[in-house]
């Protein structure tokens, strides 16, 4: 079962305070954290369904199909400095006023296995770009 099935499951909770825009780029941005390092990891898996297991998913697109999207997306943009940047624009717009309360889920998931010097040069890109 992949960690995006797990984290939709039949008992979400629809008033989870994000909108479905924000929901889609807090995985984008949690995806493109976990290969922040290059290091895949189960801790920060496990991190990510703690804290976004119980959004609610409302969209045409299956979790797992929008989810293949966000993995590639990420694994492009982990070795490009231009789009990563790019990419991380487009997630800040999706994020609006939901950006400060995803970068400190995505500060807190990077954490889960230790601190990389790769995670906390992508933790300062997002501070930047989110403008917080």
């Amino acid at each position: 079962m992949s960690i995006f099935t797990l984290l939709f499951g039949s008992d979400t909770n629809e008033e989870d305070g994000w909108t479905q825009p924000q929901r889609e780029a807090l995985i984008n941005l949690l995806t493109l954290a976990m290969y922040a390092d290059s290091h895949l990891s189960l801790s920060e898996q496990q991190a990510i369904d703690a804290h976004i297991e119980k959004l609610y998913w409302n969209s045409d697109a299956s979790v797992e199909a929008f989810s293949n999207r966000s993995i590639t997306r990420a694994r492009d943009a982990r070795n490009n400095d231009e789009l990563k940047q790019d990419y991380l624009s487009d997630i800040a717009d999706q994020l609006g006023d939901a950006k400060g309360k995803a970068y400190e889920i995505c500060k807190s998931v990077l954490a889960s296995d230790g601190h990389a010097e790769e995670e906390a040069a992508f933790l300062s890109s997002v501070k930047t770009v989110f403008k917080i």
